[in-house]
């Protein structure tokens, strides 16, 4: 994996997103769609080959969904590497959740585990990895403090090029 031909994803996990997946499907369809037209937009024209998602749920697991289709349903010449921060990150999630999480394990180009339990900082260590391995950030961002606020503002500090998705104006936005 080649720093500048790799690009990480950060984002609000499902409840702090602002978009609900069963109940505003055309909103988080947009969602779906800006990432993925990321996604190409780096890899035919950006000189992106590898993409690493952090596995958290939310922008993570959707953005690591994407790299496998646009990699297996479109034929682009991509990688997936799965960055966890603990082997133990999915215990608290629901079987749906775990089942998912495991399914994309499962095709991912690669899987990198920081830490075998959790601990306090590993997922600012995650974060920092991703970040210090990437040339590019995609960042679903709605502006608020938190997890993903940190690591946007990590990787201004690392001068890094952040592509910003701001998904409390997906809804606004025209056909």
């Amino acid at each position: 994996m080649d720093v500048q031909s790799t690009a990480c994803f950060t984002g609000h996990r499902p409840y702090n997103l602002g978009i609900n997946p069963q109940n505003d499907k055309k909103t988080f369809g947009k969602l779906l769609s800006r990432i993925e037209a990321e996604i190409t937009d780096l890899a035919l024209y950006g000189g992106i080959t590898d993409f690493i998602s952090g596995m958290a749920l939310g922008v993570d697991t959707y953005a690591a969904s994407c790299v496998l289709k646009m990699r297996d349903e479109f034929g682009l010449g991509i990688r997936l590497v799965c960055a966890l921060p603990c082997r133990d990150q999915y215990l608290r999630w629901s079987r749906s959740e775990q089942n998912e999480y495991r399914a994309i394990l499962d095709k991912a180009d690669e899987v990198i585990c920081l830490e075998e339990r959790y601990t306090d900082g590993c997922m600012i260590r995650r974060n920092e990895f991703m970040v210090n391995n990437s040339s590019v950030v995609i960042a679903v961002w709605n502006g608020l403090p938190g997890g993903t606020s940190s690591t946007v503002r990590y990787a201004k500090r690392k001068e890094k090029e952040i592509i910003l998705i701001d998904p409390s104006k997906l809804k606004e936005e025209k056909e």
